[in-house]
């Protein structure tokens, strides 16, 4: 039957159907109300850790105080190891240690009791863990929380403090730290073949007579330009000189003859400067066979840096053997140092993980939530009895009001009459 969509039409409606109503909102209420009163509580205590990455994490034996360093590390690298982290917590072998400590009876006593399941008890235990019962999460902030869910809290704070306990000892054994005697072998071989570099590189530097390649070239360099830079300045002079005495000759014939003994003297002196100017120019070029002081000086010059030249690859194969031997040996003594410091920690149980929220007893379930969850029952309950009586309303087929006769006949309605109860 059509329904009127408007309030009198609800209302008529929810009259004629109130006992279906009543029926479906009362079952649903009941069953809420017997499961809340049969349903256990779970409880769940939680604790936190805080993990000290970067150059925070250990002591750097060679960091200075007056020096600044940074103990940031990329987002990357800070996911990865928290992720290694959580990995080691869901191990079963740390697992099944915690929960040997603890006793499977105290933390699963309905498991311990089970004697039908092919599996142990313990591994039992451990699949609840991680099928659910330990949640942990993390963020940015280098810290993990960890919580334990347990019928009781007494037994879920005790097993998460036992947990978080574990967890810092078991990273204790696997952290990357070398071993102090290996690396006391590997220090004194890098000090060994770093002394027979060095020994080889002062031998090759003693035989060849050079002590560095680089400065000594410089310093020739050096030394031939200031020479070339004598022998210029001499030589612009006596061009100079030359040019002064060929206008005076130039101007001593317009008055004397070319054998006159004053354009003779002229002449001579004139002579000497040209000589002077090509031992100049053969001190410039160093092809110049030349004997004087200046020009000897450059071809030795020239020739001490074309033996220079000759020696570089020897000199920088010593050197750059000597200078990898020289990182390796300092590398292994940080390491070597680094292993010796990570070892006291280890042997004092210090380590880079700190608890900032230790485990407590829980004071209130986290399921079920018995407010909410009735709350939700009476919704649920009026909807689906709501939804019943529209349904039961629509698919029946008799006529209760006038209206609806009119509609579904289409003829004018005449009277109505009130149903009376029959008289005996």
């Amino acid at each position: 039957m059509d329904i009127e969509y408007n309030t009198r039409g609800f209302l008529t409606v929810f009259f004629r159907q109130f006992f279906v109503f009543i029926l479906v909102f009362g079952l649903i209420t009941v069953a809420s109300v017997f499961y809340l009163m049969n349903s256990e509580n779970v409880y769940e205590a939680r604790g936190s850790l805080l993990l000290r990455l970067g150059d925070d994490a250990r002591p750097d034996p060679t960091f200075s105080r007056d020096q600044n360093r940074s103990s940031d590390i990329s987002s990357s690298h800070r996911k990865d190891t928290i992720q290694s982290y959580i990995k080691i917590l869901q191990s079963r072998d740390l697992l099944r240690s915690v929960i040997n400590d603890m006793g499977v009876e105290r933390l699963y006593p309905e498991v311990a009791q089970n004697t039908e399941n092919l599996l142990s008890p313990t591994e039992i235990a451990i699949s609840i863990l991680l099928g659910g019962a330990m949640n942990l999460k993390s963020d940015d902030s280098s810290v993990i929380s960890i919580g334990i869910e347990n019928k009781d809290p007494q037994i879920a704070a005790e097993f998460t403090k036992l947990l978080m306990k574990s967890f810092i000892l078991r990273q204790v054994e696997i952290y990357d730290t070398p071993q102090i005697t290996f690396m006391k072998q590997q220090i004194v071989e890098a000090k060994n073949k770093l002394e027979a570099s060095q020994e080889e590189f002062h031998l090759f530097k003693n035989i060849a007579e050079i002590s560095s390649i680089d400065e000594e070239m410089f310093q020739l360099v050096r030394e031939k330009t200031d020479l070339s830079v004598v022998a210029f300045s001499a030589l612009t002079e006596a061009q100079a000189e030359l040019d002064k005495l060929e206008v005076e000759k130039a101007q001593m014939l317009r008055t004397y003859k070319q054998n006159s003994p004053m354009v003779q003297r002229l002449e001579e002196s004139m002579n000497l400067i040209k000589a002077q100017i090509k031992i100049h120019q053969g001190s410039l070029d160093a092809r110049g066979e030349t004997s004087n002081t200046l020009s000897a000086k450059i071809a030795d010059i020239d020739k001490r840096i074309s033996y220079l030249e000759s020696q570089r690859a020897r000199f920088d194969q010593f050197q750059r053997q000597t200078k990898l031997d020289e990182e390796n040996y300092f590398y292994y003594v940080q390491r070597g140092e680094e292993a010796r410091i990570n070892d006291i920690l280890n042997m004092q149980n210090i380590t880079h993980i700190s608890v900032i929220d230790s485990p407590v007893v829980p004071l209130s379930p986290i399921r079920p939530r018995k407010d909410l969850f009735f709350v939700l029952s009476l919704l649920a309950a009026f909807m689906a009895g709501v939804g019943i009586v529209l349904v039961r309303e629509l698919q029946d087929e008799r006529f209760s009001r006038p209206e609806q006769v009119t509609a579904t006949l289409s003829i004018p309605l005449l009277a109505t009459f009130d149903k009376r109860e029959r008289r005996l």
